[in-house]
């Protein structure tokens, strides 16, 4: 997830809370009291079991306004007072979302980047945290920038301020009052030369910003420097210059030069080079400072080039085709509890061993790797035996075992895969994923589960900077090792979001990170259609999505199997079962008098054609709805062993089957055969 704006990255992380003022202290200010948005009650604004989504959090009533916990990367600087505490400069400078607080008379900055020690409330009228508070969100806002690391600025620009007010116990004077501190010395005169070098003196919006900027250098000592870089312009008046230059203008500093080039990409000397940016995937580059990695890590090419070198290159394939791609990360997802596990331990074996009930076309048997965080060895065996068996596929066979062979499973319990980093927000692979890739050469794996991701990650699942991370990590293993990841994970009641439920967990960034998404839910019973899963795709970056289909658990034997389509339409269509009966009824007609109604779905001879001919009033040749039903009846009564398949020859020997009617004393009737 790369949003374009800060306060957009924070309306995706839930660490949203609300306020409501609480009664006036001994000066007659009223505190601002955290509430859990889920209960209402007051709490704990650094316990992230406090907190929720930000459309939760807002459309809660009764309360004075949201409030957004720092912490995990994020960052707060609070200005207090800004006119009578002489913070516009400040303000003008910060990076990142500002906004007005609740008074009107304050502002509130918030980045994202490395932790910094805390400024607390003194005199001077300024705070900034990295963890352990939380700050009120009026929407006020009038600066949205990119994601940005504040550090750089609390130690260059914000801590000297702090400590002088904490120094004198008295806030700074108000920056058209600094002239009597002298003027500005000559380092800091040079970085404003350099850094108006960047900025165009033909734009008049420019013109007068810088213009406002330099106005507040002590004892009028950016009037020259204005005035020069104004003559670089065409459109320069010496007139109207010295007219704009004599307006009073408030609320405005010299450092406001600097963030205009910044903006321009001017890297400032001035900033202290111990505070380096945190290296991570929205702001791994800072150009204030050079630091960090450059976004462009690989070459330019032109459309000549690029056939050049990848000419006969083609898209992934799939090992489980159109649901699961090749070489690269499947996020396979549903409610605690409903089969995800059972479901994906099938899709393992019809991949390798063409057994299970799971409804997927594989063309190509592969190696399987199953790594479960929360099954054991033992578990696992005996939901595979009776997945086997349930689908009868005869364990101890020759072929069958060596097919199984590939087949490998690691209890990986109590082991992690990513975990925090303290100086860096993404965090960071542990031991066990740096030997991932060697532990699929081992095996030979190209279809690899993980069970399940909550997990296995050490981090907060819905953050998307480590989630973005961790996901396009694997990613890179996924695509060096030739093996397609499929992670699992579980869809609380907590990811729902208003009322709209979301079928994947945490943040939109495991959605934008993986290139194919699964879904399974659970659906419950309503009128004629029984209970049942259903199984969904709901992303795909490499082919169209593919039909969702449903599974019910057989009462027998405890397994998920496929909810055949002609058992839906017997749910959800009264006339089914009397449409099935008639249709068994006449293929009974048609065998006494020796006609058959063949096999075939397709061609000249389908078993609809048969019938249309026999009882042409009962089957339209032209009702493509009565054909689908009466598809469904035939696959109903073939699996309820009412009908099977018989050879036979046509008057030129040539082979096909036949429907044929079993009667209850069949010794073949109910079991789907017939000699």
């Amino acid at each position: 997830m790369l949003s374009n704006s800060t306060s957009q990255a924070m309306k995706e992380v839930p660490r949203w809370l609300v306020w409501k003022y609480g009664e006036p202290d001994a000066k007659g200010k009223c505190p601002k009291v955290p509430h859990n948005a889920r209960t209402g009650f007051r709490c704990d604004p650094t316990n992230p079991d406090n907190w929720t989504t930000h459309d939760l959090a807002a459309a809660m009533a009764g309360f004075d306004g949201l409030g957004f916990a720092l912490g995990d990367g994020w960052q707060g600087i609070d200005f207090d007072a800004v006119d009578a505490n002489g913070l516009a400069d400040l303000v003008n400078e910060a990076q990142g979302y500002l906004e007005r607080s609740p008074s009107g008379a304050g502002a509130h900055a918030i980045g994202f980047g490395q932790p910094f020690p805390t400024l607390a409330s003194n005199a001077s009228g300024l705070e900034a945290y990295s963890a352990g508070r939380y700050f009120t969100f009026t929407g006020n806002g009038f600066r949205d920038d990119p994601l940005t690391d504040l550090a750089p600025f609390v130690a260059q620009a914000v801590a000297p301020r702090h400590g002088a007010g904490k120094a004198v116990g008295q806030a700074s004077p108000p920056a058209r009052e600094q002239g009597a501190a002298g003027p500005l010395d000559a380092a800091t005169m040079a970085q404003l030369a350099d850094a108006l070098a960047c900025i165009d003196a033909d734009s008049r919006e420019s013109w007068i910003a810088v213009i406002a900027a330099l106005k507040s250098v002590p004892n009028n000592g950016g009037f020259d420097m204005a005035r020069e870089w104004s003559r670089r312009s065409s459109k320069h008046d010496d007139a109207e210059f010295a007219a704009k230059w004599a307006e009073d203008w408030k609320h405005s500093s010299y450092r406001a030069v600097f963030s205009m080039a910044q903006a321009k990409g001017w890297q400032n000397p001035g900033w202290r080079q111990d505070v380096a940016p945190v290296q991570h995937g929205l702001a791994a580059f800072d150009p204030r400072t050079g630091q960090g990695v450059s976004p462009f890590q690989k070459p330019r090419r032109n459309l000549i080039e690029l056939r050049n070198t990848y000419t006969g290159a083609s898209l992934p394939g799939f090992v489980v085709e159109g649901w699961i791609p090749e070489d690269d990360v499947t996020l396979w997802t549903g409610d605690g509890g409903i089969g995800k596990t059972e479901a994906t331990l099938q899709t393992g074996l019809r991949v390798c061993a063409q057994a299970g009930h799971m409804p997927f076309t594989v063309k190509k048997a592969v190696p399987v790797g199953f790594w479960s965080a929360e099954d054991s060895e033992q578990r696992i065996s005996v939901k595979v035996d009776g997945i086997c068996a349930s689908s009868n596929v005869q364990l101890g066979g020759e072929w069958t075992e060596e097919k199984l062979r590939d087949f490998t499973v690691r209890d990986i319990t109590g082991l992690h895969l990513w975990e925090v980093d303290r100086n860096n927000p993404a965090g960071k692979p542990t031991p066990a994923m740096l030997a991932l890739p060697a532990e699929i050469a081992e095996t030979g794996a190209k279809l690899l589960f993980i069970d399940n991701v909550a997990i296995v990650c050490q981090f907060n699942l819905s953050d998307p900077i480590p989630v973005t991370a961790f996901v396009n990590y694997l990613r890179k293993i996924a695509a060096d090792t030739k093996c397609a990841i499929v992670l699992l994970g579980h869809v609380s009641a907590d990811s729902a979001v208003g009322t709209t439920r979301k079928s994947f967990f945490g943040t939109q960034a495991w959605h934008n990170a993986v290139r194919s998404r699964i879904f399974m839910e659970k659906v419950a019973e309503n009128g004629d259609m029984p209970e049942h899963v259903r199984v969904s795709h709901e992303k795909s970056n490499y082919g169209p999505i593919m039909e969702p289909f449903r599974l019910r658990r057989n009462s027998a034997t405890g397994i998920l199997a496929p909810f055949t389509n002609h058992e839906v339409a017997a749910a959800i269509d009264e006339s089914f079962g009397p449409l099935v009966e008639k249709v068994f009824g006449h293929i009974q007609q048609a065998q006494d008098r020796n006609e058959a109604i063949r096999v075939a779905v397709s061609g000249s001879k389908t078993a609809y054609h048969c019938l249309a001919e026999m009882f042409p009033r009962d089957y339209p040749e032209a009702d493509a709805q009565m054909k689908r039903r009466v598809k469904l009846a035939i696959a109903k009564l073939s699996d309820e062993g009412r009908i099977a398949k018989r050879n036979s020859f046509d008057k030129n020997r040539n082979p096909y089957q036949v429907w044929m009617a079993l009667r209850p004393d069949d010794p073949f009737y109910g079991k789907g055969v017939a000699s």
